[in-house]
């Protein structure tokens, strides 16, 4: 777990940091982003399942549109925009594991206006991506 200073931070640090480990030979077996606002309130996403989510959301509704429209192009865009826009809604905000109470008591223990990066690994080298400064 990295803590940063800013809500914002640990997005920025997440495709970097990531990226680093795969290149180590690391596996990534899963990654969260937490911010927490000036009030406390924590929000949670998994990055990887929201683009997912866009993916297959607008996938499938793009395909809907085409279906429905006898073959218009410019339906499968329309509808596969949509798709995109809810599926990544859908996915960023509800698409975790944590409870509200776990989400509540993470928001007590970590700083206002701050963001967290957790990262579960398989790692020869624990120590080496603990000491990495970002």
């Amino acid at each position: 777990m990295a803590c940063f200073d800013g809500v914002k931070s640990a997005s920025k640090a997440y495709r970097p940091l990531s990226k680093k480990m795969r290149d180590g030979g690391d596996s990534v077996l899963d990654e969260v982003v937490l911010r927490v606002d000036g009030k406390r309130k924590v929000r949670v996403y998994n990055p990887r399942r929201v683009i997912a989510g866009m993916l297959t959301a607008a996938l499938t509704w793009g395909v809907f549109g085409l279906l429905s429209s006898s073959g218009s192009v410019k339906s499968l865009v329309i509808w596969g925009v949509i798709g995109a826009v809810g599926g990544g809604l859908a996915a960023y905000s509800a698409e975790h594991l944590a409870t509200k109470g776990e989400l509540k008591r993470i928001g007590r223990r970590l700083a206002p206006d701050s963001s967290a990066l957790l990262a579960f690994v398989k790692t020869p080298n624990a120590r080496g991506i603990a000491a990495t400064r970002f």
